[in-house]
């Protein structure tokens, strides 16, 4: 049985159909034992549910993949981008907040943060973005794909993972994205 995440239970929300659906998979999984043999994952459990799992990382064909093209750089400054349904997990909070410092110090060199995606934490993002008065330094995109999403990630120096798995308690990550948007990061500053 694959188990992409481990542990997960925190990825459930809080309303009523998902604490239903943590519920159902609670009651289930205490009987995997009797049908399951193996467990894969990327966890560093060596057992999930009481089965023993077998223990890998994600992968990619590095082929398939489209590279950047190379942006043109001004006075040095920093373009950062996220791509995911934006779930409290991700942490992308945590680099608005840093972002609010960093423009505090009185910065030489602009900073900028696209976040692409939707999903139940992009509204609480909004109005942290307004609360520290970030507007013209992070912008929203709603989700893109294809060359729309290139033309952004093109416009980009580095793209983010999830900055906050240990919210989920998650410490050990394979996220294909994470693989999939590995780029040569050029930082003149």
């Amino acid at each position: 049985m694959d188990i992409p995440t481990y542990p997960y239970d925190k990825e459930f929300k809080k309303n009523l159909h998902w604490r239903t659906k943590s519920y159902v998979d609670r009651f289930y999984r205490r009987r995997l034992r009797k049908n399951v043999n193996f467990v894969y994952s990327p966890s560093d459990e060596s057992y999930i549910f009481g089965i023993q799992n077998i223990q890998a990382t994600n992968g990619i064909d590095c082929s398939s993949i489209k590279l950047q093209r190379p942006r043109e750089r001004k006075f040095g400054d920093l373009h950062f981008v996220s791509v995911a349904n934006v779930s409290f997990w991700h942490g992308y909070d945590r680099i608005i907040r840093g972002m609010c410092e960093y423009y505090k110090s009185n910065p030489l060199k602009p900073v900028y943060y696209y976040c692409v995606g939707e999903w139940d934490a992009l509204p609480e993002l909004k109005k942290l973005v307004n609360e520290l008065d970030l507007n013209s330094y992070v912008i929203f995109h709603e989700t893109k794909t294809g060359e729309d999403l290139d033309k952004i990630v093109d416009g980009c120096d580095i793209a983010l993972g999830s900055l906050g798995n240990h919210r989920k308690g998650l410490y050990a990550d394979s996220a294909l994205k994470n693989r999939e948007t590995v780029q040569e990061v050029f930082l003149l500053l």
